[in-house]
C-alpha cells in the first residue's frame, strides 16, 4: 500500500514538471510557481484582449465620407453606409466664351448688361467675366444681378442678392466675381449687369467687356447700355462673355457618375439606392489603420463634377488590450484564468473577446 501511493505521488511530480516545462515553452511565461501540495500551479502572463465597437453616424451636406474613429489606436473593419440627396456642388458654367470684341464703361457709359436665361432654379455664387482695365480706374464699377422686363427685355430696378465690385486688371482674362451670399434664383429671366453709375469726370479708365457679336449661338439673348439711370437696349444675339458659378437641384444616381470611395488603397463603388439621388455602400472584412480619430474617404466620379449629399453610416471597430493576468491549473477542473484590464468603453456599442484554454 505505502509502495502504492509512492508511485502515485511520483507519478503526479512528473507530471506537473513535464506540464509546467511545456507551459514555458509554449506561452513564453514570465513566472510559474507551483503548489504540489494542493495540487494546482499558478502561471502569470500578459494577456491579450480583443475590444470592439460599432458606432452610427452622419454627414449633412458633405462632400467627402468622415467617420469617427473610437480613437488613433483603432482598426476600421466594416462599414454600411446610405446615401441620400446626391446633388451638384458646384459647377462653372459657360455661357458665352468666344469673341474678340469689347465695348467699354467708362465716364462716357455708365454701364452694360446681358440677359440670363436660366432652365432651372440655381444657387449663384459668382460670376466670370473676360475683359480687361485699360489705366489705373479712380471710380467704381458693380457687379449686379438684376431683374428682367418681358416687355423691353432690359433690366428692371429689382435686384437679386448683394452687389460686388468688380475683379480685373490690366490683361485680358477671365476675371472671377464672387459675391458676398450665394444667390438663389428660379427659373426665369434675368440680367447680368456692369453699373458704373457716378463714374468722376476725371477719371480717364476704360472698363473692357468682350463679347462675340459674329457667331453666338446664343442668338436670342439680349443686352442693354445704361446712360445716366436709363437702360436703352443695345443688340440681341451679341451677349457679353460670361460663366456662371451655380449649382442646381439635379440629383445624380451613383451608378451613372461611377460614384466610389478610396479605403486603405482599395475602390469601393456606391450602388444605386432605391430612390432617384440615393445610394448604398456596403464594405467589409477591411481591417483599416488609419492612424487618426477621424477617417476621411473623399468621393469620386468619372465627371468633373463636385457633388454633396447626405449620409448616415454605421462602422465597425476592432483594437487589442494587453493586461496583466495568471490562470490557475488544477487537475480534473478547468483553468481558472485572472486579470485586471484597465478599460475605457468607446460607443455605445461595446464588447471585449479573450480566447482562453481550457485545458
Amino acid at each position: 500500500m505505502i509502495a502504492n501511493k509512492q508511485i502515485r505521488l511520483t507519478c503526479f511530480i512528473s507530471f506537473l514538471i513535464i506540464f509546467n516545462f511545456l507551459l514555458i515553452m509554449n506561452f513564453n511565461l514570465d513566472y510559474v510557481s507551483t503548489q504540489p501540495s494542493d495540487k494546482y500551479i499558478i502561471v502569470e502572463k500578459e494577456i491579450q484582449l480583443t475590444e470592439c465597437s460599432e458606432h452610427s453616424g452622419d454627414n449633412i451636406n458633405v462632400d467627402a465620407l468622415n467617420i469617427t474613429m473610437p480613437s488613433s489606436k483603432w482598426n476600421i473593419t466594416s462599414l454600411e453606409a446610405n446615401f441620400t440627396d446626391i446633388k451638384l456642388g458646384k459647377e462653372v458654367f459657360t455661357v458665352e466664351e468666344g469673341g474678340t470684341s469689347f465695348k467699354s464703361i467708362y465716364k462716357g457709359t455708365d454701364g452694360y448688361g446681358v440677359q440670363l436665361n436660366l432652365t432651372e432654379d440655381i444657387l449663384l455664387f459668382g460670376v466670370y467675366i473676360y475683359g480687361y482695365l485699360k489705366y489705373t480706374s479712380k471710380s467704381d464699377v458693380w457687379v449686379k444681378i438684376k431683374g428682367y422686363d418681358i416687355n423691353t427685355h432690359k433690366p428692371n430696378s429689382t435686384q437679386y442678392g448683394d452687389s460686388v465690385l468688380v475683379n480685373i486688371s490690366s490683361i485680358p482674362d477671365w476675371y472671377l466675381q464672387e459675391f458676398p451670399s450665394p444667390i438663389s434664383l428660379s427659373k426665369g429671366q434675368y440680367y447680368l449687369v456692369l453699373d458704373g453709375t457716378g463714374f468722376q469726370p476725371n477719371d480717364n479708365s476704360y472698363y473692357n467687356w468682350y463679347l462675340n457679336e459674329q457667331n453666338s449661338i446664343h442668338d436670342n439673348l439680349y443686352t442693354s447700355k445704361l446712360n445716366l439711370g436709363i437702360w436703352t437696349l443695345e443688340d440681341q444675339g451679341s451677349p457679353f462673355r460670361h460663366k456662371l458659378i451655380q449649382r442646381t437641384e439635379r440629383s445624380y444616381d451613383p451608378e451613372d457618375i461611377n460614384m466610389s470611395i478610396g479605403i486603405n488603397g482599395d475602390t469601393f463603388l456606391i450602388a444605386n439606392g432605391v430612390f432617384p439621388g440615393t445610394g448604398t455602400l456596403k464594405v467589409e472584412d477591411i481591417n483599416h489603420f488609419p492612424n487618426t480619430t477621424c477617417l476621411i474617404s473623399k468621393i469620386h466620379t468619372n465627371v468633373s463634377l463636385s457633388l454633396l449629399f447626405n449620409m448616415t453610416y454605421k462602422a465597425s471597430y476592432k483594437t487589442f488590450l494587453e493586461s496583466s493576468g495568471s490562470v490557475r491549473i488544477e487537475e480534473n477542473k478547468d483553468n481558472l484564468w485572472t486579470f485586471s484590464p484597465i478599460i475605457t468603453r468607446k460607443f455605445e456599442e461595446y464588447s471585449l473577446y479573450f480566447n482562453y484554454h481550457n485545458t
